[in-house]
């Protein structure tokens, strides 16, 4: 048996796993991606980039993915506890314009690999530390995304949970995205 034992979402493409863990009285060792076992479960995934977020608790990140160059995402909670919400945005799938909600912390070691076509929003829940890899080069030109707080998808984030939305820390390019309506032009 893997490292990894993976466990579909609603969302297609949206895989939910444990990262593995080997620990003794030196410490630990924590593996969250191997290209071997990915593939072994026919999951091809080769992040090209790894970057890490470290946001304070109630930081909210709009709902973003890359309309023209889209990538696959693998979020690993390092420090603390956050909300991610998956929006399914392949026009042509089952499950297009919903979404699903994932708590992920360091504690539970779960990991979010999200698809190409699909939004990935978050709520920091306590400060954080977020891993994240990525097949596919960022591309400031590509990036899109719509309203954290947009009608039409819907989105609960737990809000309630950092103390309220006067408590949200959400930056201006997020305040800036459009609504779903505005942004759905842009996905083919």
């Amino acid at each position: 048996m893997g490292q990894f034992a993976f466990e579909k979402t609603k969302i297609e493409g949206a895989l939910l796993f444990k990262s593995f863990g080997a620990f003794d009285e030196r410490g630990g060792l924590v593996k969250d991606y191997s290209m071997y076992e990915f593939a072994a479960c026919g999951i091809h995934f080769q992040p090209t980039e790894t970057y890490f977020l470290k946001r304070a608790k109630g930081s909210l990140t709009g709902n973003r993915l890359q309309v023209r160059k889209p990538q696959i995402r693998l979020f690993s909670v390092l420090e603390g506890a956050v909300f991610n919400a998956v929006t399914d945005l392949r026009p042509h799938s089952p499950t297009y314009k919903k979404w699903e909600g994932f708590r992920l912390s360091a504690e539970d070691g779960m990991c979010l690999l999200v698809p190409k076509g699909c939004a990935n929003g978050s709520l920091r829940l306590t400060d954080s530390l977020v891993s994240v890899k990525s097949e596919g080069i960022y591309d400031p030109s590509a990036p899109n995304g719509f309203l954290w707080n947009d009608k039409t998808i819907g989105i609960n984030y737990p809000i309630d949970e950092i103390g309220g939305v006067e408590r949200l820390v959400i930056s201006q390019k997020d305040l800036d995205l459009p609504p779903f309506e505005r942004m759905e032009a842009h996905l083919v």
